[in-house]
């Protein structure tokens, strides 16, 4: 991983690309779901990295890991570096002391499981999301503005350690949004991410996507 100088100069010179929905098409976010987990606190990897953003959760930084090809490992800060975000392109097989908190997608091998317990998290089940939203394809009209408002309910989240747990929207546009559809294309598709994490630093999401089309009628 840079060196600190070399991720504040990075920092410094991205500030005005570092929102929410920059990091990546929500067309590459596809699919069901995924589980991530902390596997070493206070620690990076060393190694080539790469600055996905800054971000208000930990649940959006795991989500543009999971947008981001290739990205297994990534780090997230703590302190002075809170909300910055990076992914770990290479195998964390090393790592330096700092303060970020790596993380994984995936679920625990049996060797990340006894690294995780040295630490004190001995739960390593990610915790249970129910209403998950499937597709929505929702039909403009034929004419401007080319939008649809989509609703749908929030996905619950439940532990066996800590229970009911919140559900955190990491990814996308909240309920009751409008979805526009560019006038030049018949259809637009868009994605939406829930993020619940328990106590111990175990993570799923859900990942559902939607998709605005015109009228064939109008």
């Amino acid at each position: 991983m840079s060196l600190a100088v070399s991720r504040l100069w990075l920092e410094a010179t991205a500030v005005a690309l570092l929102a929410d929905s920059s990091f990546a098409p929500a067309t590459s976010v596809a699919g069901t779901g995924y589980d991530f987990f902390r596997l070493r606190s206070r620690m990076q990897c060393d190694g080539r990295d790469e600055l996905l953003g800054k971000f208000a959760s930990l649940a959006q930084c795991g989500a543009a890991c999971y947008a981001r090809a290739g990205c297994e490992f990534f780090v997230y800060g703590r302190g002075s570096y809170r909300g910055i975000c990076y992914a770990e392109l290479n195998e964390c097989k090393a790592f330096s002391k700092v303060d970020y908190d790596v993380f994984r997608i995936g679920t625990p091998t049996a060797a990340e499981r006894t690294r995780r317990a040295a630490d004190g998290l001995r739960d390593h089940a990610p915790p249970t999301l129910s209403g998950c939203p499937g597709g929505i394809e929702t039909v403009t009209d034929g004419g401007q503005p080319f939008y649809a408002t989509v609703n749908w309910s929030q996905p619950r989240a439940s532990d066996g350690v800590d229970g009911a747990l919140p559900t955190v929207l990491s990814f996308g546009s909240p309920p009751l949004s409008r979805f526009a559809r560019p006038a030049q294309l018949a259809r637009v598709s868009y994605s939406v991410i829930y993020t619940a994490m328990d106590s111990a630093f175990n993570a799923r999401a859900c990942v559902w996507n939607g998709a605005c089309a015109v009228n064939p009628a109008s």
